[in-house]
């Protein structure tokens, strides 16, 4: 099995910045983004990150903003809703899913 390579890329949501984890390597094709559930961090997630890197994918892996260890926490004076996370946050991630090796995520 081919050596990861690790990167981190940093999004910006709402004035904050949020890392996303990229674990790649140019011989796979096939490329999977992992968010957690809402209000879960992506830590409880290492197994399942863990397999899919194993059975061959390249990994885009992010908290949610405010969730995790992204800072501000989601209160009275950073909230966002859904409409934003499919306006903003996840094309995001989807466009470094397509940077990576033109593969669709």
């Amino acid at each position: 099995m081919p050596q990861d390579t690790f990167l981190q890329q940093t999004l910006h949501f709402m004035q904050t910045s949020i890392t996303a984890d990229i674990y790649f390597h140019a011989s796979k094709r096939r490329n999977i983004i992992v968010l957690p559930a809402l209000g879960v961090a992506i830590q409880k997630y290492t197994t399942l990150i863990q397999q899919l890197r194993l059975a061959g994918y390249n990994l885009i892996v992010a908290d949610y903003p405010g969730c995790g260890r992204n800072q501000p926490r989601v209160s009275a004076t950073f909230d966002y809703g859904y409409a934003d996370l499919l306006g903003y946050f996840i094309p995001q991630l989807i466009r470094i899913s397509q940077d990576l090796n033109d593969s669709t995520p």
